[in-house]
């Protein structure tokens, strides 16, 4: 009944559903002769999968992956009259690049009067990336323009200024931008371990604890998720110090390592489980 009940949890995507099997479950595996243990196995299974689930949305806020996009666009002109034109717009993980071509049609093309030029502008961690609705100066509702992109950076005296207005032409477009431009900015002001290590993505139907315990060792996290993981998992003493030793000389930590060897650390570690079990 055990292995049938842990089947459909695997199977179970919506986590609030999941949750009311696992309190049935328990119910069930109380009322029957099953041994103790099953019981426990159930628990803790859902323990590590809402773990899993809670560090992935936390981290993928945290450190997002670079996001890449090419679209066109209409861009306001500053400096030609507050002008409209159509451009296409690149962005990369660290700048968007702007042109009146694609790229692909500039290489191509034979024509010597072909505008090649390009607009490159550097994203910055001060940058803000804001939805304007942007209304027509003679007021006619058929002329705005609802699904703008503004790029703003600040200033010194605590102004900003406008680095970028775009015209999206469609909500999904703006939306997919929009989450774009954030997540590239987020990182470039995130910890360097992130860039250096590209973070996997935690997927709660293949996470071991093995990966998981790796992933919170490598990665800066809070004090509280090393207690849920400690709580939840029960890993032995010796395996953890042995996949700490793993991710420390990976990143190349190697103070960490002597710390974590020396005789009395590691004594005390061996000796911790036979503790708990004759307290």
């Amino acid at each position: 009944m055990a292995r049938e009940i842990l089947e459909l949890l695997l199977t179970q995507p919506d986590i609030a559903m999941a949750r009311e099997w696992v309190v049935e479950a328990t119910r069930l595996l109380k009322a029957s002769p099953q041994p103790t243990w099953l019981e426990t196995q159930v628990e803790q299974y859902f323990a590590l999968q809402q773990l899993i689930r809670d560090i992935e949305a936390e981290d993928s806020a945290l450190a997002p992956a670079a996001h890449e996009l090419a679209t066109f666009a209409d861009q306001r002109m500053f400096t030609q009259g507050l002008n409209w034109g159509k451009r296409h717009v690149q962005l990369t993980a660290s700048r968007i690049l702007i042109r009146k071509h694609e790229p692909d049609k500039a290489e191509r093309s034979m024509n010597p009067f072909l505008d090649m030029r390009t607009d490159c502008i550097m994203l910055a961690a001060d940058m803000q990336v804001l939805c304007r609705h942007h209304s027509s100066s003679t007021h006619a509702a058929s002329l705005d323009r609802p699904y703008c992109l503004e790029l703003v950076r600040s200033q010194p005296n605590a102004s900003t200024d406008v680095a970028l207005l775009l015209d999206m032409w469609t909500e999904h477009a703006r939306n997919a931008w929009l989450a774009a431009l954030q997540a590239n900015i987020t990182r470039l002001s995130m910890d360097p371990l992130w860039l250096k290590h590209p973070r996997p993505l935690l997927d709660p139907a293949v996470t071991t604890i093995a990966h998981l315990l790796r992933y919170i060792l490598l990665y800066p996290s809070s004090d509280s998720r090393d207690c849920r993981f400690r709580d939840a998992c029960r890993v032995d003493a010796s395996r953890s110090l042995y996949l700490q030793l793993c991710v420390y000389g990976q990143l190349q930590q190697w103070d960490a390592v002597v710390e974590l060897t020396r005789p009395g650390k590691v004594r005390a570690r061996a000796c911790a489980p036979e503790q708990r079990e004759s307290s």
